[in-house]
Formats: structure tokens, sequence, C-alpha cells
């Protein structure tokens, strides 16, 4: 005689084992894809959360130096008006002992011509 195969339960025991075996086969083939897809899709929702931490942290970074830019020019315009107005001082003072030595030069002529 040939023998099977297949071996062919014999007991009741065998027969919960092979149900067994059968049951987790079929859960693994169920569920191991879903929780392979369940982990891509938080995989990919924490790539993705990371990316807008990243891209928030460079807006961030971009608006910070953006208002330190423009407090700095803020400053520049200042410190420009302020020599503006040092200089047109400065301007005036000179024109002034211009006009003063000018005086001081008619009046020595005008002493030396009477002299």
């Amino acid at each position: 005689m040939q023998q099977n195969s297949f071996p062919f339960p014999h007991s009741l025991a065998e027969l919960v084992w092979l149900a067994i075996v059968a049951f987790l086969t079929w859960a693994g083939t169920q569920f191991i894809p879903r929780i392979k897809k369940k982990q891509t899709e938080a995989e990919t929702a924490k790539t993705h959360a990371e990316t807008r931490s990243i891209d928030l942290h460079d807006t961030l970074l971009a608006g910070d130096m953006l208002r330190q830019l423009m407090v700095s020019s803020a400053q520049a315009m200042l410190d420009v008006e302020r020599l503006r107005k040092e200089r047109d001082a400065q301007q005036a003072r000179a024109d002034r002992l211009e006009i003063e030595l000018r005086m001081y030069e008619l009046q020595m002529d005008a002493v030396k011509k009477k002299n």
C-alpha cells in the first residue's frame, strides 16, 4: 500500500492543532499587509509632519532675518539723517567763519590804509 502524501489527522488534538495553524496562517496573510500599510501611513505622516516642521522653522527664520534687515535698514537711515544734519551744521559753521575771516581781512585792510 502507498502512503498518503498529506498526513491525515488521527486524533482530535491533531485536528485542533491543524485548525490553529490554518487560522494563524490565514490571519497572518490578512493582517500583516494591513499592519505594514498602517506603518507605512504612520511613517508617511511622520515624514510629512517633520517636513512641515522644517518648513515652519525656515519660514520663521526667514521672517526673523527680514525683521532684522528692516531694523538695521531703519537704523542706517537714521544714521544717514543724523550725519546729514551734522554735515549741514558744520557747513553752516564753516560759512560763518569764512564770513568772519573776510570781515577781519577787510578791517585789517582798512587799518593798513589808514596808517
